[in-house]
């Protein structure tokens, strides 16, 4: 008995195979941020991102240092450095004897002002940092530096020219 072997050659099975395949690293890729560890970077924009944050102590407020490097903690990636600042006695709002809401001041407590130059993507939709995290007016980050751990609101973000 003669076996005959078919030729073969690359057919439709072979390419969804193949398909399937890089697929899959590429969303392994996707998945663990491989072109920013590689040196891919996605960092073409400058922004400043304005924040505020409420109610800390005289100290926390002493303890941003202008030029110091501020990391996201949930995502342990740099956000940028604190370019500016500015320290207020934090707003309070009570109730008079008429029933209305008045502002007054606590003097134990400040609320802080600033600004972050960042790099990222700048799009209309939106900011990225680092070409990967979402960022906008509104969300509130847990940030630290070397000398402090603080919780921030993004009031504005803005490209520098």
């Amino acid at each position: 008995m003669s076996e005959k072997k078919a030729a073969r050659g690359f057919n439709v099975l072979d390419f969804i195979i193949l398909a399937a395949v890089l697929a899959v690293i590429v969303g392994i890729c996707w998945r663990f941020n491989l072109a920013d560890r590689i040196g891919v970077k996605a960092d073409r924009d400058t922004v400043e991102i304005a924040f505020l944050i409420q109610e800390v102590k005289e100290t926390s407020a002493e303890a941003l240092v202008i030029g110091d490097e501020f990391r996201w903690v949930a995502n342990d990636m740099t956000i940028g450095e604190l370019k500016s600042k500015e320290v207020f006695y934090a707003e309070a709002f009570v109730e008079n004897d008429k029933g209305e809401l008045v502002k007054t001041y606590n003097d134990t407590r400040r609320d802080i002002r600033g600004v972050i130059t960042a790099k990222g993507v700048l799009s209309d939709s939106g900011f990225m940092l680092g070409g990967t995290q979402y960022l906008a007016p509104g969300k509130t980050l847990v940030v630290k530096s070397k000398d402090i751990l603080v919780t921030m609101t993004i009031t504005n973000i803005t490209l520098v020219s």
